[in-house]
């Protein structure tokens, strides 16, 4: 009776060490920085996070400690490795701060970054936890004035804008005309992510000359273009015109591609009324030859 009691003593003890063993071992990873909101604006940059409440191990145990990044707005879309410090001795690091310096070149610029931290056990692999910062700032460049701006010219009316612009420095970008336009004096224009155009496409424009640029955007900076010209002639030129004009009152040739346009003569109005003339004068002489018979 008396090793029973013993026994049940022994293993109440036991569980009770491995209670606040497993207690103690519960962590708690925090990212310092860049913390939600932040910005990343350096091409090498300090990343700070911290691991607290980790419990008793081995000496010399190693951290393996790992960043992520994904923005859908570029092509780091899905969780890219920005990189990994293993060197940090657990059992030194108590609650400070850890900070792990990283190149973020391979990010592109946008403002809607998720950055994640996650601390591994480096030598048995094991996952102690993990964290995120949300609406990360990645402004890392300036976007490269866009280029190749076409067409500069349009024979149908429906014309198709395109300029060249360094694909992962650009978020979007923007059409706009100075002077005449379309209808809007701006327009947002289609950045395929991955791809160095953007494009606005089957525009409908009056006959007229524009003047207009792109502008190309990281969602922080933006970078205009030069100005482009484009004239709209739907025609082909005021030869191309002649015969659509010459079935207009009042417009005659008078020799090559010059014409003269002129004012409608009391001749020609006569001629061109003749008939209601006729009708009205055969009214008068019958009403005449009705009075003169009363």
């Amino acid at each position: 009776m008396k090793n029973k009691f013993i026994n049940v003593v022994l293993v109440l003890a036991i569980l009770s060490i491995l209670s606040i063993v497993s207690v103690s071992a519960a962590t708690t990873i925090t990212v310092i920085s860049p913390a939600d909101g932040g910005t990343i604006a350096s091409a090498i940059y300090k990343f700070n996070s911290t691991i607290t409440g980790y419990g008793w191990v081995p000496a010399g145990t190693l951290l393996n400690i790992t960043y992520y990044a994904k923005s859908s707005l570029t092509a780091n879309s899905s969780w890219s490795l920005i990189g990994t410090n293993n060197t940090v001795n657990l059992t030194t690091l108590g609650k400070n701060a850890t900070v792990t310096t990283l190149s973020t070149v391979g990010l592109e610029d946008a403002n809607n970054y998720v950055i994640n931290v996650t601390y591994k056990n480096a030598t048995g692999g094991n996952i102690l936890g993990e964290d995120t910062s949300t609406s990360v700032i990645v402004d890392n460049t300036k976007p490269t004035a866009p280029s190749a701006l076409t067409p500069t010219s349009d024979t149908d009316g429906t014309v198709d804008f395109s300029s060249t612009v360094v694909g992962r420095e650009t978020i979007s970008c923007i059409l706009y005309f100075t002077g005449s336009n379309p209808g809007l004096s701006s327009y947002a224009m289609v950045h395929t992510i991955g791809t160095n155009t953007c494009t606005y496409s089957s525009l409908s424009m009056p006959e007229q000359t524009y003047n207009w640029y792109v502008t190309a955007s990281d969602e922080t900076n933006t970078t205009n273009s030069a100005t482009q010209t484009t004239n709209v002639d739907v025609y082909g030129g005021s030869a191309a015109k002649i015969p659509a004009l010459l079935q207009e009152p009042g417009v005659q040739s008078t020799g090559g591609a010059t014409l003269s346009v002129t004012g409608e003569t009391i001749t020609d109005k006569i001629k061109s009324n003749i008939g209601i003339i006729a009708v009205i004068l055969v009214v008068i002489f019958v009403v005449v030859i009705w009075i003169k018979r009363k």
